[in-house]
């Protein structure tokens, strides 16, 4: 039985993983379009309750998988991110509130949303790219510059003293960093600053993958060449 519900969830993972990143997709456009738009355009209503019924499916899915795991309390100890961040829109209802200590925290959660969304279309472009490692890291890379442009921007267009406050500042801040390169614009929110640091790591980290893999090209004809004088 145990055998059969493991079978049983990674066939249902196999078949949810590219529609659950295509509705990560389209979670992720209505966030840009919730950034691009102004506070008292009319669509917010509308993006707002769109954005949480996507979200609805997230959170569906995820029980559907708990639902058939074979072990119900490690799936939640492998998993706890995910129940983490899939309770981020229960706080939205503390959007309304000013104070500044409240405002700092909903920018992490929104950081956490974001972070479930990469999380997501990753799962959908290695199934995209299963054949290519490299255009993979090259998808995920390009993908990856465009939520943190999108995070960076909702997070410092409005704080005092920010010098991010249009699509061009954070496109610029986001590529450079993703690229190892010094932008000299310092986010100002905490928050701001913690993305800033996870996007150096991820940039540092697809750098030494591209060195090795440079590496790795450049040293095979001499690694065969000395296996055949060997022989």
């Amino acid at each position: 039985m145990g055998i059969d519900r493991m079978e049983l969830a990674r066939r249902v993972a196999r078949t949810l993983d590219v529609p659950m990143a295509i509705l990560s997709l389209v979670f992720f456009g209505l966030v840009i379009a919730d950034v691009s738009l102004g506070p008292d355009a009319p669509a917010r209503a509308w993006l707002e309750e769109s954005t949480l019924a996507i979200w609805s499916l997230f959170i569906v899915e995820f029980a559907l998988r708990w639902l058939i795991a074979s072990d119900r309390r490690r799936f939640l100890r492998r998993h706890w991110f995910d129940v983490l961040v899939l309770m981020v829109p229960m706080l939205r209802v503390f959007r309304a509130l000013e104070a500044v200590r409240v405002l700092e925290a909903l920018r992490l959660t929104y950081l956490l949303e974001l972070g479930e969304v990469v999380h997501r279309g990753a799962h959908g472009l290695a199934r995209f790219s299963r054949r290519s490692r490299l255009g993979y890291v090259v998808l995920l890379t390009g993908f990856v510059v465009l939520v943190a442009a999108t995070g960076i921007l909702f997070l410092e267009r409005d704080a005092p003293g920010s010098v991010i406050r249009n699509w061009s500042d954070a496109l610029f801040w986001s590529a450079s960093i993703a690229v190892t390169m010094n932008a000299n614009i310092e986010p100002v929110t905490f928050a701001g600053r913690l993305l800033s640091i996870i996007m150096s790591a991820y940039g540092v980290t697809v750098f030494g993958y591209l060195v090795s893999q440079a590496v790795g090209v450049l040293q095979g004809p001499e690694a065969s060449g000395t296996a055949s004088d060997d022989a």
